[in-house]
């Protein structure tokens, strides 16, 4: 599947949305404005007229890009297509384009897949030809040994060309993500793949002489409970890397980090293993366009506590040739949704106040046990104006407070609200 922090982008065309109802409802009811500037009707009735009576409209399951209707420049001639998928519900989805000739809208393709839904669709261009490939991963379920049903979906690429889909490439696929992770300047397509705790790889394909090639592959651990998150990006200011966070155990969580060197995928560190008690994705933490990798670290003082009372710190760290440094340290509650986002100078020299955390949390220094910040909670209810607080901020349900003291107040902006 894509990467729920999985990264998806439509490069090079424009797309037309047409979604946010339900598959039931006609094709006038899946316009979606302001974006659709062409002509509404027209499209309507060819998508209508394009499909058998009984059939629906579909939308991928795990795409963050939901359209059921895209219309996209396929072939580089200046004009839109219209690409949708459709099924009766017993018979395999198909996927679907119209071009327009004149005024009118007619089918190029009706192409018939063998599965009964659409897991994810990207439009990119990764045949170099400034003309973008649909991108296709279809839904398909398999049965362990035990009779439980996992994901065992496959990838297929295609071309628009001379009113066909060509087919360049078919492959199984857990996560796919679209990007130029070899930094050649061009598109690559790195595709994760997890057969239920029996195989697991990693494999980044780029078009040459005609096909799909692999240029580099490495296995990875099968013993997960699922990707979290798959990510291709910067992961300094000049390099590029695969950030693969995966769920193990009860709720813990570890990070795999790859780039390239000497044209092969490598491993930041030889097991690659960054293990973490928490389940947690890889994130750019401080909005500089770098992955961040995550990490839950037990307070100072707190190391013999129970894990489900441990008020867990924590850490993002960013990759460089010399090692992960620390960027940004915080104390996250999604209880409260509650975050505080520490000073650099307080980093790698705070921790928290044993104690009650009913209604406040103090952090302090690791060895002098200095009081560096106070901050309450109060049910909405329950919280009035008075002149010994400073509201920090309030959620649905709370309102976030400091004491009426100079040396809180100016902390007032590293109290955030998680949404």
């Amino acid at each position: 599947m894509f990467q729920k922090t999985i990264i998806v982008g439509i490069v090079g065309v424009l797309v037309c949305v047409l979604s946010g109802c339900s598959v039931t409802e006609p094709p006038a009811s899946l316009i979606k404005k302001p974006h659709l500037t062409e002509n509404k009707a027209a499209i309507q009735t060819a998508v209508k007229e394009n499909m058998p009576k009984k059939a629906k409209l579909i939308a991928p399951l795990d795409s963050k890009h939901k359209e059921k209707i895209i219309l996209s420049d396929l072939d580089h001639d200046g004009h839109k297509e219209v690409i949708f998928f459709y099924t009766d519900g017993y018979s395999p989805v198909h996927v679907a384009v119209l071009k327009q000739t004149g005024h009118k809208w007619k089918k190029e393709v009706d192409y018939k897949s063998d599965s009964q839904n659409i897991d994810d669709f990207i439009l990119k261009d990764v045949t170099h030809d400034h003309k973008p490939e649909l991108l296709v991963g279809y839904r398909h379920d398999a049965y362990d040994e035990t009779g439980f049903t996992y994901p065992d979906n496959k990838l297929a690429v295609y071309q628009f060309k001379d009113k066909k889909l060509k087919e360049i490439m078919k492959t199984k696929y857990s996560n796919v993500v679209v990007n130029d992770l070899n930094q050649d300047g061009q598109n690559d397509v790195t595709i994760v793949y997890n057969k239920k705790r029996k195989e697991a790889s990693a494999a980044v394909y780029q078009y040459n002489n005609g096909k799909m090639q692999k240029l580099s592959a490495l296995k990875l651990d099968p013993n997960v409970n699922g990707y979290l998150s798959v990510k291709v990006g910067n992961i300094s200011e000049k390099k590029k890397g695969l950030v693969i966070d995966a769920g193990v155990g009860a709720h813990s969580s570890f990070t795999h980090l790859f780039y390239f060197k000497g044209g092969k995928l490598v491993s930041y560190k030889e097991n690659d293993k960054l293990f973490n008690p928490n389940t947690m994705e890889s994130k750019d933490a401080n909005h500089d366009g770098i992955i961040d990798i995550g990490f839950s670290v037990t307070p100072k003082g707190w190391e013999d506590e129970a894990y489900a009372f441990v008020p867990f710190l924590t850490e993002y760290k960013e990759w460089s040739p010399s090692g992960l440094h620390l960027i940004q340290e915080s104390y996250d509650n999604y209880g409260l949704s509650l975050s505080i986002v520490f000073p650099k100078k307080w980093q790698n020299n705070v921790t928290i106040k044993r104690g009650s955390l009913k209604h406040h949390i103090t952090f302090i220094t690791k060895n002098k046990q200095e009081t560096l910040l106070k901050v309450y909670w109060f049910k909405k209810n329950k919280w009035h104006e008075s002149e010994k607080w400073i509201k920090a901020g309030e959620s649905d349900e709370y309102v976030y407070a400091v004491p009426n003291i100079d040396k809180y107040k100016k902390y007032i902006n590293a109290i955030h609200v998680i949404d």
